[in-house]
């Protein structure tokens, strides 16, 4: 015959909280001295006995889906066993705040219409806030987690302050929605933690936390370019397919440390290049350069105190921008080379201009659009022609240049200069696409 633990309801654990905290902890002490002794005298504690399953009735409470409409103060209490808070609506402040959760704290489905409060509190067991609500702040400052801490599709819709948090196992916020600052400062991750699909809407600090584990920001949404100045990883956080577009749609919003947010792309670039996640790490790259215009780097100078200000950077980064993306583009210049090659091809034959009749005696062979398009072909490819002058490049040189009858051939500065010009841009794209192959293919 089965046996049958009946846990303390909902009105015997409501009865003990009205007595206050002293009676609580007494009660709550004389479980924990029983559960000792128990254990130094019988052997077999730990497996399906009689008396071990008398203790856990003693010993759990539960405040299973009760509606608290008074401000609920737990402030100290120890709570010997596991304690049930499903479904549980706190309409004021909870105050849960150097609490002592002796074993599993179950809060899955639980709503915090005001401050929750559980700064200093120690999780001895597992910590299940799965699908929780929180409308206030939630305050989890010093909190210590021994096992895991679950926070799977739970809604932070005030701040959430997790400074200086030890999670000691797996940390898992998967799905977890932070509508308002999320604060993980100085926090310590010994397992794995988990912040995939989670959605960051606001002020986003992990400043010098400690990652020892495996960290996700996998399918990510982020609003707000996270900091993680000082942070450390064992292992470099993964962002695979996180989602930036809300930053950059919002970019250099209404934000108090709109100069730090190019430090913050930095920091990122940094965890990329650890990760040697190539792609993210161009990305950052790319966002940290963008970031600066306008806020660090000025498009024009400052005439009043003669300085300018990053304004190199402002320019060549823009062009870098246009013409490959960051290097992260091949179409980009290859289709600015047909550009350019057009134009310059338009710009030598010069279909407008008339030919004088003594070009055509001096250089019978003479076409003006066959000399342009040759000269065309080679500055934009001088790379598949020898240095020297061919035969060739004088006859189109020739052919362009205005002449004169019985006066020795000059050939144009003009279409000299446009060759250099056409050249240089040339050789530039054609560099932007080698290097764009190279971070595409990664190659070192």
């Amino acid at each position: 015959m089965p046996l049958l633990v009946f846990i303390m309801n909902n009105e015997e654990s409501l009865n003990l909280y009205r007595k206050g905290r002293e009676a609580w902890n007494k009660w709550a002490k004389e479980m924990l001295a029983k559960k000792a002794k128990l254990e130094e005298e019988d052997a077999d504690w730990q497996t399906d006995n009689l008396a071990r399953k008398e203790w856990i009735s003693e010993a759990s409470v539960a405040f299973t889906g009760i509606h608290f409409e008074e401000e609920m103060d737990f402030s100290g209490f120890i709570f010997p066993y596991e304690v049930d808070f499903t479904y549980t609506n706190f309409h004021k402040v909870a105050r849960f705040d150097h609490a002592t959760f002796s074993d599993v704290a179950d809060f899955e489905n639980a709503t915090f219409s005001d401050v929750a409060d559980f700064e200093n509190a120690t999780f001895s067991g597992h910590a299940g806030f799965d699908k929780a609500e929180f409308s206030g702040d939630a305050i989890f400052i010093r909190a210590k987690f021994f096992t895991n801490a679950w926070f799977e599709d739970a809604q932070f819709n005030g701040n959430a302050k997790f400074k200086r948090v030890e999670f000691n196992d797996d940390a898992r916020f998967y799905n977890t929605t932070f509508s308002q600052d999320m604060l993980f400062d100085h926090v310590l991750f010994k397992g794995f933690a988990d912040f995939g699909s989670a959605g960051l809407k606001q002020k986003i600090s992990f400043v010098a936390i400690q990652g020892n584990g495996y960290f996700s920001f996998k399918d990510t949404h982020f609003y707000a370019v996270p900091d993680f100045d000082q942070a450390h990883f064992i292992e470099a956080p993964e962002f695979n397919e996180s989602d930036f577009s809300k930053v950059i749609k919002n970019r250099q919003g209404d934000n108090a440390d709109i100069k730090k947010i190019s430090s913050h792309w930095r920091s990122l670039k940094r965890l990329a290049i650890q990760a040697h996640d190539h792609k993210m790490e161009l990305f950052f790259f790319a966002e940290e350069i963008k970031s600066q215009r306008g806020i660090e780097d000025k498009a024009l100078p400052d005439l009043h105190n003669l300085v300018w200000p990053g304004g190199s950077q402002y320019w060549l980064g823009l062009l870098y921008e246009i013409f490959s993306d960051f290097g992260r583009s091949v179409w980009r210049p290859v289709l600015w080379l047909v550009v350019f090659t057009t134009l310059f091809f338009f710009i030598y034959w010069n279909p407008f201009a008339t030919q004088n009749w003594e070009t055509t005696q001096i250089t019978p062979s003479c076409e003006r659009k066959e000399a342009a398009l040759y000269l065309t072909i080679r500055h934009a490819f001088p790379i598949f022609f020898v240095a020297s002058h061919s035969k060739k490049l004088d006859q189109s040189y020739d052919c362009l240049s205005d002449q004169v009858k019985d006066q020795p051939v000059i050939v144009s500065n003009t279409v000299i200069y446009v060759g250099v010009v056409q050249t240089a841009i040339s050789t530039m794209l054609i560099f932007l696409v080698l290097l764009a192959l190279r971070n595409h293919f990664r190659i070192k």
